[in-house]
């Protein structure tokens, strides 16, 4: 497990430094707009989807599922280690994201610094249960013919946030987004594990 996450996370040596500018960038954009939960969304829900999409893609062009199942590495734990990075990507996300939502918080005194955080934390689990729903569809049809669902789960979460922004529509208030933020772990961990159950079923049907 540690060797395959590893593997993974030196993937990211090659366009890592792109999206941490990205993110870098609207987490400054976060600080002096005071737009935490946009620039929260954009940190979560794209980068933190892209990137474990671009990795997989990387394993299905040079045919890492096949080499990897032809060493003692079991189709479980090649599986649960994908949904082992992508909650890793995802939480440095949330550090990166509750860093500029506190300073943001701290400036503007509209929200407590301990609310902002559970903005964040809502917002990481939104993207850990994007990424999970998509994961089985990533692991039965392979990154190519799944990038038309992988685009719509980072894109129309995007597009609702921003429509909602000119359209007026005015975010969950602090109250409500606690009471999710407090919640949200129990269906999370559920909702985590039968994907990642799905997907090893997937991955049992497949042949190499």
């Amino acid at each position: 497990m540690k060797g395959l996450l590893i593997k993974d996370l030196l993937q990211i040596k090659k366009f890592g430094k792109v999206f941490l500018l990205f993110a870098l960038a609207f987490g400054v954009f976060s600080v002096l707009s005071n737009d935490t939960i946009i620039t929260s969304a954009f940190i979560f829900v794209f980068l933190g989807t892209m990137i474990p999409v671009i990795v997989m893609g990387n394993d299905e062009t040079c045919s890492w599922n096949m080499y990897a199942l032809a060493m003692p590495i079991s189709i479980r734990t090649l599986v649960i280690s994908k949904y082992a990075f992508v909650i890793l990507i995802d939480l440095s996300g949330l550090i990166l994201a509750g860093a500029a939502n506190a300073i943001s918080a701290s400036r503007n005194g509209e929200m407590t610094i301990q609310d902002s955080l559970l903005i964040s934390l809502t917002l990481c689990g939104a993207a850990i249960a994007i990424l999970s729903l998509f994961l089985p569809v990533l692991f039965k049809f392979g990154p190519t013919k799944s990038r038309p669902f992988l685009g719509l789960s980072g894109i129309v979460p995007m597009i609702f946030f921003y429509l909602a922004q000119i359209l007026g529509i005015q975010s969950p208030d602090v109250h409500t987004l606690r009471l999710i933020a407090y919640a949200a772990p129990v269906f999370l961990v559920v909702f985590v594990i039968l994907s990642a159950l799905l997907s090893i079923k997937i991955m049992h049907q497949k042949e190499y």
